[in-house]
């Protein structure tokens, strides 16, 4: 189920733009567009994201779409978790491009090119499977996440006192709790949602 508001659009938009610069920038890639060559330039592959929340893992690849896909919930991580994430997925379909589909999913060919790229364990192991809602990084799900939107949503009190503790406050749970702010909307954002058949 792939879910999109204009938030998740503006999530995407982001994805897409660290996608593009980890291609050029770490992997030595050409990009164009929303296309990306091999090293050899002789075929080129599409930049092609989607967000959703019906899967027990952050991120995965489709080789049947060419599709990276991150879970929602990376929306309130830190900019460095979604890095790894991204990095994770594209190592899967770089290796999927240089091996085909016959390899193993985290095999040798997957561990190589992590290595190869200087990236670390928080990157091979990026998008293990969550567990109950109860992972770290199960923000939005979280009674925290609520929190926040609640009360950011009374910070516009006419009440300038009480407008002031509510930020505050808010400030605070942001930053025990390492969220996101950006991409906090209202508690009742209008989502699509968008089933593949």
């Amino acid at each position: 189920m792939l879910v999109y508001s204009r938030k998740i659009i503006q999530f995407i938009t982001e994805v897409k733009f660290c996608v593009k610069e980890l291609l050029s920038r770490e992997i030595g890639l050409q990009v164009a567009g929303d296309r990306f060559y091999d090293l050899q330039r002789k075929a080129s592959y599409p930049i092609k994201v989607v967000v959703y929340n019906n899967k027990s893992m952050l991120g995965y690849f489709d080789t049947n779409f060419y599709e990276l896909g991150f879970h929602e919930r990376l929306m309130h991580t830190t900019q460095e978790q979604l890095q790894s994430v991204i990095r994770h997925e594209l190592a899967h379909y770089i290796t999927f491009i240089n091996y085909g589909s016959s390899i193993q999913p985290h095999g040798v060919e997957f561990e190589a090119f992590c290595r190869q790229m200087g990236w670390a364990k928080e990157v091979s192991q990026a998008t293990l499977c969550l567990d109950d809602g109860k992972n770290a990084s199960d923000v939005q799900g979280s009674s925290i996440f609520r929190k926040v939107q609640k009360l950011m949503a009374l910070a516009t009190s006419s009440n300038e006192h009480e407008a002031e503790q509510v930020m505050i406050k808010s400030r605070e749970l942001l930053v025990a709790h390492n969220i996101e702010t950006k991409y906090i909307g209202a508690v009742d954002e209008e989502k699509i949602i968008l089933k593949r058949i």
